[in-house]
């Protein structure tokens, strides 16, 4: 699954629909890739906030259910997520800078 385009309130809520569903399916992990528009596009952190909320809430979820979660985030954007998380956010899902390295890194 990936956010390509730039981060508002509905593309938000299509995320956490898409993550749900993705879980729903028992898969044995998700990775979701934050393409650069969508975190550089807006200068505004409250969809960043909202986005990093509701994978917050879908990697409980996937933890409930024994299914991996990652984030793909370019290395240049890797400082925007994580400063969009707690330290123990932090801990529910690793981030990978390529879809390449987040499977490598696969249980």
């Amino acid at each position: 699954m990936a956010a390509r385009a730039a981060l508002s309130r509905e593309r938000v809520v299509m995320l956490r629909h898409a993550a749900l569903a993705q879980l729903a399916r028992h898969p044995r992990m998700v990775i979701v890739e934050f393409a650069p528009p969508a975190l550089l596009a807006n200068h505004d952190p409250a969809p960043l906030e909202a986005a990093m909320a509701v994978l917050i809430e879908v990697a409980r979820e996937a933890a409930d259910a024994d299914i991996g979660l990652c984030l793909v985030v370019a290395a240049a954007q890797t400082a925007a997520i994580t400063a969009a998380l707690d330290a123990d956010a932090r801990e529910l899902f690793e981030i990978h800078p390529t879809i390449a390295a987040a499977l490598d890194a696969a249980p």
